[in-house]
């Protein structure tokens, strides 16, 4: 774990993301192409493709990222879709039926920071509760 990356983030706190990235990536060991190095890097965490930019700058082109970000989303929307649960897409259409339900956002952060993150990331605005 990272922590203190996904917060930061999330509060688009660019010094701290680079700082943090820097931290955990010296801790984990040498990065390289070489026997013994790292040559590839899971981003683990649905946050961290947002720190793609200055894990690239930290690490170099060689080293290989895996982000689990697509393939979790992949699964959400078959879940949805074998749940029979109305779903639209990017570009607004349905993908199974008529949609006929409420977005609702469940976080156990701070409800404002969430509202904010589903602005900026996703241009849509919902209710959000605090998981308890």
């Amino acid at each position: 774990p990272c922590d203190g990356l996904a917060g930061a983030i999330e509060r688009q706190e660019y010094s701290k993301i680079v700082a943090l990235c820097d931290q955990y990536t010296l801790a984990m060991g040498q990065f390289g192409l070489k026997s013994g190095q790292i040559d590839t890097l899971v981003l683990g965490c649905t946050h961290y493709p947002f720190a793609s930019e200055p894990l690239r700058e930290l690490l170099g082109p060689d080293i290989h990222f895996i982000d689990t970000g697509e393939p979790v989303a992949r699964h959400t929307r078959q879940w949805l879709l074998t749940c029979r649960t109305p779903l639209r897409v990017a570009d607004g259409s349905a993908v199974s039926g008529k949609p006929t339900g409420q977005l609702t956002f469940v976080t156990t952060g701070a409800p404002d920071a969430m509202k904010a993150a589903a602005r900026r990331w996703l241009g849509l605005t919902a209710a959000v509760q605090v998981a308890h």
